[in-house]
């Protein structure tokens, strides 16, 4: 699709500022060889330390976005085995996207890439919005319920996973 090739990081950033994001708050990075958008949150009062946009483009008329959102990193090494045991509770509730753990990083993480293939740049756009709006909702609602664990008010033992069937997106 023609409007498709003109879908790029610095028209993603335009988009985010349109919605309410400070662009102070963002800039583009080279990772790995690949431009990312980087979108700073924080981590603060729960909310998700950074989002990451990239464009990935299979061919001319095929491309994908992809969302991460960087949901606590820091973790130490026992609290990071911890989570990666709460993960398939964490993980079944969502409907896009899935939160990873990268634990000799202590780094979790949410996230969704979506196939753009057929969509105008407007529905990429609001479909770009939308995505990132659940992302960071079910990102919260991660940080809200691991608070008890890695503050050390709980232990593992001490966690029921069916609680964290609740997040839902």
């Amino acid at each position: 699709m023609a409007e498709q090739k003109n879908i790029s990081l610095e028209k993603i950033k335009e988009q985010f500022v349109s919605y309410g994001i400070p662009k102070e708050l963002m800039e583009t990075e080279n990772a790995g060889g690949r431009e990312i958008l980087v979108i700073e949150m924080g981590g603060k009062e729960n909310f998700p330390e950074d989002c990451n946009i990239s464009i990935c483009r299979f061919s001319e008329d095929s491309m994908a976005l992809q969302l991460m959102v960087s949901v606590i990193g820091g973790l130490e090494k026992d609290l990071s085995e911890d989570i990666s045991r709460l993960l398939p509770a964490l993980n079944s509730g969502l409907r896009i996207g899935n939160f990873g753990l990268l634990a000799e990083e202590g780094f979790l993480y949410l996230d969704h890439a979506f196939l753009a293939d057929g969509l105008s740049e407007e529905m990429v756009f609001d479909s770009l919005i939308i995505c990132f709006e659940l992302l960071i909702s079910a990102a919260v609602g991660c940080r809200e319920l691991l608070e008890p664990l890695i503050s050390r008010k709980k232990s593992i033992e001490e966690i029921d996973p069916d609680d964290f069937r609740i997040i839902r997106i």
